[in-house]
């Protein structure tokens, strides 16, 4: 595994329109790869959630941790949404420091 450099805000690929992954390729090496990469540079940056455009790979995959458990998410939809509202803290990993103190 290996950590990843963390894209920055105003890096064009942040911008990009990332693409779904094909199913022939969610087994394969390469995204097994790319997901324990993406596993470990979150933990490291301490994250709880980190996409792949964040990690320069413009491809529709996330990984999340909710309380310690970790998953991985590959060419995600969203349904539906609660209408709760639940106040808490931003923790985006591609702003910089001056961005949000």
């Amino acid at each position: 595994m290996a950590r990843l450099p963390v894209l920055k805000i105003g890096d064009t690929v942040l911008r990009a329109v990332s693409k779904p992954v094909p199913v022939s390729a969610i087994k394969t090496d390469r995204m097994k790869i790319l997901i324990n990469d993406m596993v470990e540079t979150m933990k490291k940056e301490k994250g709880v959630g980190i996409a792949a455009p964040q990690v320069g790979v413009n491809e529709r995959v996330i990984i999340v941790d909710v309380d310690g458990d970790v998953d991985a998410y590959i060419n995600p939809k969203i349904f539906s949404r609660s209408e709760t509202l639940v106040e808490s803290e931003e923790g985006c990993l591609t702003a910089s420091p001056s961005v949000f103190p």
